[in-house]
């Protein structure tokens, strides 16, 4: 097992105008949200791992311990074999799916020698890839809206029938943001290697970031995802006690999802997803995390070749409605962070996986007030 847990980096300049108990209340919830996602993550990885390892332990079980080296050495030679067999100068005209299909038999004739189902094997494979998903679950949360299909909710936001009292009127924030922060982590076992670049300049409001999770040479049970977060940060004093509602307008710049995968034997599979939100974080004792608004994503099992696509409009604007799960005091400068959170994961048995996700924002405006 190889694991980055929650990593956070934090910038956020001195302001002789917030005193230094906001100071310190906001260093403090930040460093406690920081070690709170650390521990789940620890806790997370090692129960993770642990289902890799009952896994595998079962597959060695069911072939028995030379069976199950005797199939890798198979695999391994049928894999070379096929290789060679498409270089050139006969490898030019050679039938591609005829010599993948020979490869696939090969491997399904060593089973029926040894008198193991491959549904046996199937049926492992699925139950771990069940126990982890309920450990790291995709996010479920209400989904952003693109501007350009529901102008109508947007103007809804920026001019109501009815404004609101004064101390519930939004306050627009723009670029230049003074400050940002960013955070991770990371889980890979087996040939898996994971990877990210963030982007981000709070001066030009850009958030976002690039995930890649390849396998090369995927084994019996393998395992790897990445969660990355990328945001701007600002003070909001509140002028009343109250939920906080931030609304994020955001334009994007790339939102790509790409996937490769190869080498099926009949009895493997996968599981690959990927999703991007917008975010936002209010740093209080009374919130407990972020909100998110799910804005791109898919999930595909068993797939077997090539895509990529681009769900969002390049260029599109697009906008989240959030709100805080606690109240703020009145009079009281929180901080404010918004940005993007990317999630991809991808569980593996003998199928070779390349993942790339490549999101980037360009936050416009931040719209935030004490819910009415």
């Amino acid at each position: 097992m190889s694991s980055s847990p929650y990593s956070s980096e934090r910038y956020k300049p001195f302001d002789p105008d917030i005193s230094e108990e906001d100071r310190r209340l906001a260093d403090e919830v930040s460093e406690d949200y920081d070690r709170r996602r650390l521990a789940e993550a620890e806790t997370r990885n090692q129960e993770v791992q642990q289902i890799i390892d009952r896994a595998n332990s079962e597959i060695h079980k069911l072939l028995g311990a030379e069976n199950w080296l005797a199939l890798r050495r198979r695999m391994r030679d049928e894999q070379i074999n096929f290789h060679n067999l498409l270089q050139p100068p006969e490898g030019l005209t050679a039938d591609y799916n005829e010599l993948n299909a020979a490869r696939v038999a090969a491997g399904q004739k060593f089973l029926d020698n040894i008198g193991v189902k491959s549904n046996d094997l199937r049926r492992v494979y699925k139950n771990a890839a069940v126990q982890i998903d309920e450990l790291n679950p995709s996010l479920t949360v209400k989904p952003g809206v693109s501007i350009a299909t529901h102008h109508r909710d947007w103007d809804l936001i920026r001019h109501p029938p009815e404004p609101p009292p004064d101390e519930h009127a939004f306050k627009i924030f723009r670029p230049p943001f003074p400050g940002f922060q960013m955070g991770f982590d990371s889980f890979h076992t087996g040939n898996f290697r994971v990877a990210r670049q963030d982007f981000i300049d709070p001066a030009a409001g850009l958030v976002g970031h690039d995930l890649t999770l390849d396998n090369p040479d995927a084994s019996d049970f393998d395992n790897g995802w990445f969660k990355a977060d990328t945001q701007v940060l600002f003070d909001f004093k509140a002028p009343v006690a109250g939920l906080v509602q931030v609304v994020i307008e955001a334009q994007s710049g790339l939102a790509v999802h790409e996937l490769r995968t190869e080498d099926e034997w009949g009895w493997s599979g996968h599981s690959t997803t990927q999703q991007n939100f917008l975010m936002m974080h209010v740093i209080h004792p009374n919130v407990t995390g972020p909100a998110f608004a799910e804005m791109s994503s898919f999930n595909v099992t068993d797939f077997t070749g090539f895509f990529r696509y681009e769900k969002l409009a390049r260029g599109g604007h697009f906008f989240a409605n959030l709100l805080s799960d606690g109240p703020v005091q009145k009079d009281q400068v929180v901080e404010v962070r918004a940005g993007t959170h990317g999630q991809d994961g991808s569980i593996t048995n003998d199928i070779e996986i390349h993942s790339n996700s490549a999101f980037h924002w360009f936050v416009k405006t931040v719209w935030v007030r004490i819910a009415p």
